[in-house]
């Protein structure tokens, strides 16, 4: 995601339109979130006692991309200290979670 970031940066258009950055900013957004909802449905299959969601874990790739737009725009300080801290949430989640 830094690399589409970086496209409009480093070619200049940035520069020229304010606009420009937001709307790839915002064309990330909108296809991250057409994918990740599109695996949370297809991996959410009818059950004998109803639906399971499954696939939440997409979240992943909405941090992933959140990270990438961040170091994109230079904002490395941002994008270091978020990944730590959503590594150390992770962490966290994954001891207090029920064994299945």
């Amino acid at each position: 995601m830094a690399f589409f970031t970086l496209i409009p940066i480093l070619i200049g258009v940035a520069e020229q339109s304010a606009d420009a950055l937001p709307r790839v900013i915002q064309g990330i957004v909108g296809g991250v979130g057409f994918l990740g909802a599109g695996v949370i449905v297809q991996e959410s299959q009818p059950q004998r006692q109803g639906y399971r969601i499954r696939g939440l874990t997409t979240a992943a790739v909405w941090v992933s991309s959140g990270l990438g737009v961040a170091a994109g725009c230079g904002l490395w300080g941002l994008s270091l200290i978020s990944a730590l801290f959503i590594l150390l949430i992770l962490r966290l989640f994954k001891k207090i979670e029920p064994s299945r």
